[in-house]
């Protein structure tokens, strides 16, 4: 369905000029970078709290 109405998009700017075909919004590559930034933050903060919680992986059972 994405596909089919990409075509519609892409026929209907047939008769527009060159600005139509621009595309305003972030890059692929862009978008895998800002993506490949989250994920390193997200593990730099897990790790600080691993170690800041003891950096034990399994952890005694409270009675």
């Amino acid at each position: 369905m994405k596909i089919a109405q990409e075509v519609r998009d892409f026929a209907g700017r047939q008769n527009q000029g060159v600005e139509g075909f621009i595309t305003t919004g972030p890059t692929s590559a862009e978008i895998a970078a800002a993506s490949k930034a989250a994920a390193i933050k997200g593990m730099e903060e897990m790790s600080a709290r691993f170690k800041a919680e003891g950096g034990e992986i399994y952890l005694p059972v409270e009675k």
